[in-house]
Protein backbone atom coordinates (compact mmCIF):
# COMPACT_ATOMS: atom_id res chain seq x y z
CA UNK A 1 0.00 0.00 0.00
CA UNK A 2 1.31 3.60 -0.88
CA UNK A 3 1.72 5.84 2.37
CA UNK A 4 -0.92 8.53 3.21
CA UNK A 5 1.59 11.55 1.47
CA UNK A 6 2.65 9.28 -1.38
CA UNK A 7 -1.00 8.68 -2.43
CA UNK A 8 -1.20 12.29 -2.18
CA UNK A 9 1.27 12.81 -4.63
CA UNK A 10 0.13 10.36 -6.48
CA UNK A 11 -3.62 11.61 -6.57
CA UNK A 12 -2.11 14.83 -7.61
CA UNK A 13 -0.25 13.70 -10.34
CA UNK A 14 -3.81 12.02 -11.86
CA UNK A 15 -5.45 16.00 -11.43
CA UNK A 16 -2.73 17.49 -13.35
CA UNK A 17 -3.11 14.92 -16.62
CA UNK A 18 -6.98 15.94 -16.70
CA UNK A 19 -6.18 20.19 -16.54
CA UNK A 20 -4.17 20.61 -19.26
CA UNK A 21 -1.14 23.65 -18.89
CA UNK A 22 -2.81 24.77 -15.44
CA UNK A 23 -1.57 23.75 -12.45
CA UNK A 24 -2.65 21.80 -9.67
CA UNK A 25 -2.08 24.60 -6.89
CA UNK A 26 -3.62 27.15 -9.18
CA UNK A 27 -6.98 24.43 -9.73
CA UNK A 28 -7.19 24.12 -6.02
CA UNK A 29 -7.10 27.57 -4.95
CA UNK A 30 -9.84 28.11 -8.12
CA UNK A 31 -12.18 25.20 -6.01
CA UNK A 32 -11.04 26.95 -2.42
CA UNK A 33 -11.98 31.04 -3.53
CA UNK A 34 -14.95 29.71 -5.29
CA UNK A 35 -16.70 27.89 -2.58
CA UNK A 36 -15.46 30.65 0.09
CA UNK A 37 -17.43 33.40 -2.41
CA UNK A 38 -20.72 31.94 -2.87
CA UNK A 39 -20.40 31.05 1.47
CA UNK A 40 -19.77 34.38 2.13
CA UNK A 41 -22.34 35.80 -0.32
CA UNK A 42 -25.27 33.40 1.37
CA UNK A 43 -24.21 34.57 4.99
CA UNK A 44 -24.64 38.15 3.89
CA UNK A 45 -28.12 37.46 1.98
CA UNK A 46 -29.47 35.46 4.70
CA UNK A 47 -28.05 37.88 7.13
CA UNK A 48 -29.58 40.74 5.31
CA UNK A 49 -33.02 39.55 4.68
CA UNK A 50 -33.51 37.88 8.14
CA UNK A 51 -30.77 40.43 10.49
CA UNK A 52 -30.57 36.79 12.46
CA UNK A 53 -26.85 36.21 12.53
CA UNK A 54 -26.89 32.19 13.83
CA UNK A 55 -29.78 31.43 11.40
CA UNK A 56 -27.07 32.92 8.72
CA UNK A 57 -24.18 31.74 9.89
CA UNK A 58 -25.41 28.31 9.72
CA UNK A 59 -26.95 29.09 6.68
CA UNK A 60 -23.86 29.70 5.10
CA UNK A 61 -21.88 26.79 6.78
CA UNK A 62 -24.26 24.38 5.18
CA UNK A 63 -23.34 25.60 1.80
CA UNK A 64 -19.90 25.56 2.98
CA UNK A 65 -19.29 22.10 3.29
CA UNK A 66 -22.12 21.44 0.16
CA UNK A 67 -19.32 22.56 -1.90
CA UNK A 68 -16.59 21.24 0.58
CA UNK A 69 -18.62 18.12 -0.69
CA UNK A 70 -19.08 18.44 -4.19
CA UNK A 71 -14.94 19.72 -4.82
CA UNK A 72 -14.48 16.39 -3.58
CA UNK A 73 -16.60 14.82 -5.51
CA UNK A 74 -15.22 16.66 -8.72
CA UNK A 75 -11.33 16.13 -7.54
CA UNK A 76 -12.37 12.26 -7.36
CA UNK A 77 -13.60 12.27 -10.58
CA UNK A 78 -10.36 14.25 -12.13
CA UNK A 79 -8.35 11.37 -10.30
CA UNK A 80 -10.39 8.63 -12.36
CA UNK A 81 -10.30 10.59 -15.59
CA UNK A 82 -6.49 11.14 -15.11
CA UNK A 83 -5.55 7.75 -13.73
CA UNK A 84 -7.30 6.26 -16.64
CA UNK A 85 -5.76 9.02 -19.31
CA UNK A 86 -2.10 8.25 -17.38
CA UNK A 87 -2.32 4.58 -18.31
CA UNK A 88 -3.74 5.43 -21.97
CA UNK A 89 -1.19 7.52 -22.61
CA UNK A 90 1.44 5.24 -21.03
CA UNK A 91 0.17 2.68 -23.12
CA UNK A 92 0.51 4.41 -26.38
CA UNK A 93 3.94 5.26 -25.52
CA UNK A 94 4.71 1.51 -24.74
CA UNK A 95 3.23 0.31 -27.92
CA UNK A 96 4.41 2.83 -30.31
CA UNK A 97 8.53 1.85 -28.68
CA UNK A 98 7.49 -1.67 -29.24
CA UNK A 99 6.55 -1.01 -32.92
CA UNK A 100 9.67 1.23 -33.74
CA UNK A 101 11.80 -1.99 -32.35
CA UNK A 102 9.80 -4.21 -34.64
CA UNK A 103 11.72 -5.24 -37.55
CA UNK A 104 9.26 -5.36 -40.62
CA UNK A 105 8.78 -8.64 -40.74
CA UNK A 106 7.47 -8.61 -37.17
CA UNK A 107 5.09 -5.95 -38.14
CA UNK A 108 4.03 -8.09 -41.21
CA UNK A 109 2.86 -10.60 -38.72
CA UNK A 110 0.98 -8.40 -36.74
CA UNK A 111 -1.02 -7.30 -39.56
CA UNK A 112 -1.72 -10.52 -40.77
CA UNK A 113 -2.96 -11.58 -37.01
CA UNK A 114 -4.90 -7.90 -37.24
CA UNK A 115 -6.84 -9.28 -40.13
CA UNK A 116 -7.58 -12.27 -39.44
CA UNK A 117 -9.32 -11.04 -36.61
CA UNK A 118 -11.43 -8.99 -38.21
CA UNK A 119 -12.31 -11.75 -40.46
CA UNK A 120 -9.79 -12.03 -43.20
CA UNK A 121 -8.44 -15.62 -44.63
CA UNK A 122 -6.27 -16.40 -47.26
CA UNK A 123 -2.93 -14.26 -46.70
CA UNK A 124 -0.22 -14.62 -49.12
CA UNK A 125 2.39 -12.62 -49.80
CA UNK A 126 2.29 -11.51 -53.64
CA UNK A 127 5.30 -8.68 -53.62
CA UNK A 128 7.60 -6.54 -51.52
CA UNK A 129 5.77 -5.80 -48.49
CA UNK A 130 2.50 -6.65 -50.48
CA UNK A 131 -0.19 -8.70 -49.50
CA UNK A 132 -3.62 -9.79 -50.68
CA UNK A 133 -6.42 -11.40 -48.24
CA UNK A 134 -9.89 -12.67 -48.94
CA UNK A 135 -13.28 -12.22 -47.13
CA UNK A 136 -16.48 -12.27 -48.21
CA UNK A 137 -15.56 -13.91 -51.43
CA UNK A 138 -13.46 -10.58 -52.29
CA UNK A 139 -9.86 -10.51 -52.91
CA UNK A 140 -8.01 -7.43 -50.90
CA UNK A 141 -4.54 -5.66 -51.34
CA UNK A 142 -2.75 -4.99 -48.72
CA UNK A 143 0.48 -2.57 -48.23
CA UNK A 144 2.39 -2.61 -45.08
CA UNK A 145 4.62 0.69 -44.61
CA UNK A 146 7.14 1.05 -41.43
CA UNK A 147 9.89 3.47 -41.42
CA UNK A 148 11.74 5.03 -38.85
CA UNK A 149 9.16 6.50 -35.98
CA UNK A 150 8.76 10.35 -36.50
CA UNK A 151 9.39 10.51 -40.24
CA UNK A 152 5.94 11.42 -41.94
CA UNK A 153 4.81 9.53 -44.96
CA UNK A 154 4.89 12.02 -47.97
CA UNK A 155 2.70 11.94 -51.18
CA UNK A 156 5.12 9.90 -53.17
CA UNK A 157 5.14 7.09 -51.24
CA UNK A 158 1.76 6.70 -51.51
CA UNK A 159 1.66 7.46 -55.38
CA UNK A 160 3.35 4.01 -56.25
CA UNK A 161 0.93 1.56 -54.64
CA UNK A 162 -1.95 3.84 -56.24
CA UNK A 163 -0.11 3.38 -59.59
CA UNK A 164 0.04 -0.52 -58.62
CA UNK A 165 -3.19 -0.60 -58.07
CA UNK A 166 -4.46 1.25 -60.99
CA UNK A 167 -2.85 -1.53 -63.39
CA UNK A 168 -3.86 -4.42 -60.78
CA UNK A 169 -7.06 -6.32 -60.50
CA UNK A 170 -7.05 -5.25 -56.97
CA UNK A 171 -10.00 -2.02 -56.17
CA UNK A 172 -10.26 -2.40 -52.83
CA UNK A 173 -7.07 -1.90 -50.89
CA UNK A 174 -5.77 -1.17 -47.35
CA UNK A 175 -2.63 0.98 -46.59
CA UNK A 176 -1.15 0.21 -43.20
CA UNK A 177 1.64 2.06 -41.64
CA UNK A 178 1.99 3.16 -37.68
CA UNK A 179 3.90 6.54 -39.44
CA UNK A 180 2.03 9.84 -39.48
CA UNK A 181 0.91 10.52 -43.41
CA UNK A 182 1.84 14.09 -44.64
CA UNK A 183 -1.50 16.11 -45.31
CA UNK A 184 -0.76 15.83 -49.77
CA UNK A 185 -0.18 12.26 -48.70
CA UNK A 186 -3.89 12.02 -46.89
CA UNK A 187 -5.40 14.40 -50.21
CA UNK A 188 -3.91 12.42 -52.06
CA UNK A 189 -5.63 9.17 -50.99
CA UNK A 190 -9.02 10.73 -51.10
CA UNK A 191 -8.34 11.66 -54.68
CA UNK A 192 -7.66 7.83 -55.35
CA UNK A 193 -10.86 6.93 -53.60
CA UNK A 194 -13.08 8.13 -56.35
CA UNK A 195 -12.17 5.42 -58.64
CA UNK A 196 -10.61 2.94 -56.02
CA UNK A 197 -11.73 1.77 -52.71
CA UNK A 198 -7.98 2.57 -50.19
CA UNK A 199 -8.47 2.01 -46.39
CA UNK A 200 -6.13 3.49 -44.46
CA UNK A 201 -4.73 1.60 -40.78
CA UNK A 202 -2.88 3.86 -38.95
CA UNK A 203 -1.03 3.80 -35.52
CA UNK A 204 -4.50 4.49 -33.87
CA UNK A 205 -6.38 1.60 -35.00
CA UNK A 206 -3.61 -0.46 -34.63
CA UNK A 207 -3.29 0.62 -31.21
CA UNK A 208 -7.17 0.16 -30.52
CA UNK A 209 -7.01 -3.35 -31.48
CA UNK A 210 -3.89 -4.20 -29.41
CA UNK A 211 -6.28 -3.22 -26.46
CA UNK A 212 -9.16 -4.99 -27.45
CA UNK A 213 -6.97 -7.96 -27.77
CA UNK A 214 -4.92 -7.85 -24.49
CA UNK A 215 -1.51 -7.63 -26.41
CA UNK A 216 -0.52 -5.04 -23.54
CA UNK A 217 0.84 -5.72 -19.96
CA UNK A 218 -1.31 -5.81 -17.24
CA UNK A 219 -2.07 -2.75 -15.66
CA UNK A 220 -0.14 -1.98 -12.69
CA UNK A 221 2.97 -2.44 -15.09
CA UNK A 222 2.14 0.96 -16.11
CA UNK A 223 1.01 2.53 -13.05
CA UNK A 224 4.26 1.73 -11.33
CA UNK A 225 5.34 4.44 -14.04
CA UNK A 226 3.39 7.10 -12.20
CA UNK A 227 6.46 7.90 -9.91
CA UNK A 228 8.50 8.66 -12.87
CA UNK A 229 6.01 11.41 -13.87
CA UNK A 230 6.83 14.68 -12.07
CA UNK A 231 4.41 16.95 -11.05
CA UNK A 232 4.13 20.67 -12.19
CA UNK A 233 6.58 22.72 -10.05
CA UNK A 234 4.90 26.20 -8.09
CA UNK A 235 7.36 28.90 -9.46
CA UNK A 236 7.15 32.51 -7.22
CA UNK A 237 4.93 33.59 -9.51
CA UNK A 238 2.03 31.25 -9.24
CA UNK A 239 -0.09 32.72 -6.40
CA UNK A 240 0.19 36.20 -8.58
CA UNK A 241 -1.02 34.11 -11.70
CA UNK A 242 -3.51 32.24 -9.52
CA UNK A 243 -5.54 35.99 -8.33
CA UNK A 244 -4.79 37.72 -11.77
CA UNK A 245 -6.12 35.32 -14.66
CA UNK A 246 -8.33 36.17 -17.24
CA UNK A 247 -10.55 33.71 -15.75
CA UNK A 248 -10.41 35.66 -12.34
CA UNK A 249 -11.84 39.31 -14.14
CA UNK A 250 -15.23 37.39 -14.79
CA UNK A 251 -15.25 35.92 -11.29
CA UNK A 252 -14.63 39.66 -9.86
CA UNK A 253 -17.01 41.28 -11.75
CA UNK A 254 -19.73 38.84 -10.89
CA UNK A 255 -18.76 39.00 -7.58
CA UNK A 256 -19.56 42.66 -7.53
CA UNK A 257 -22.08 42.88 -9.46
CA UNK A 258 -23.95 40.57 -6.79
CA UNK A 259 -23.40 42.48 -3.53
CA UNK A 260 -23.92 45.82 -5.74
CA UNK A 261 -27.51 44.00 -6.25
CA UNK A 262 -27.74 42.99 -2.64
CA UNK A 263 -26.91 47.01 -1.33
CA UNK A 264 -29.44 47.84 -3.57
CA UNK A 265 -32.04 45.42 -2.25
CA UNK A 266 -31.42 46.04 1.16
CA UNK A 267 -29.81 49.65 1.68
CA UNK A 268 -29.73 49.59 5.20
CA UNK A 269 -26.54 47.66 5.31
CA UNK A 270 -23.42 49.16 3.92
CA UNK A 271 -21.13 45.98 4.30
CA UNK A 272 -22.56 44.96 0.56
CA UNK A 273 -21.64 48.07 -0.92
CA UNK A 274 -17.75 47.73 0.75
CA UNK A 275 -17.33 44.34 -0.79
CA UNK A 276 -18.96 45.11 -3.81
CA UNK A 277 -15.83 48.28 -4.17
CA UNK A 278 -13.42 45.44 -2.77
CA UNK A 279 -14.47 43.52 -6.38
CA UNK A 280 -14.63 45.88 -8.14
CA UNK A 281 -11.19 47.21 -6.79
CA UNK A 282 -9.96 43.12 -7.58
CA UNK A 283 -11.05 43.53 -11.35
CA UNK A 284 -8.95 46.83 -12.03
CA UNK A 285 -6.09 45.44 -10.59
CA UNK A 286 -6.54 42.02 -12.06
CA UNK A 287 -7.08 43.88 -15.79
CA UNK A 288 -3.72 46.17 -15.20
CA UNK A 289 -1.93 43.43 -14.34
CA UNK A 290 -2.42 41.26 -17.31
CA UNK A 291 -2.09 44.29 -19.47
CA UNK A 292 1.26 45.58 -17.58
CA UNK A 293 1.89 41.28 -18.45
CA UNK A 294 1.50 41.69 -22.25
CA UNK A 295 3.78 45.14 -22.69
CA UNK A 296 6.52 43.36 -20.14
CA UNK A 297 6.17 40.21 -22.82
CA UNK A 298 6.43 42.61 -26.25
CA UNK A 299 9.48 44.38 -24.79
CA UNK A 300 11.20 40.87 -24.25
Amino acid sequence: MLSESKEKEVRRKFIEHTIGTRKYFSYRADLIFLKCILSVATFLTIFLMSRNFIFSLVISSETFLIFTLINKLNLDRKVKEGEELFIKESKKEYFNSKLNDMTIEKFQLLIKYFFEKEGYTDFKKIGNHLFTAQKNNETYCIKTFKIYNGIEIEKIDIRSYIVFLAQSPYKKAFFVTYNEMSDEANDLIKKANEEMDITVINNDKIFEFALKNDLMPEKSYFYEKINDVKTKSIDKTAIKNTAFDKKKIWIYMMSAILFYVISIVLPDNMTSVYISWYFIILTVVCILSLMASKVAQKSE
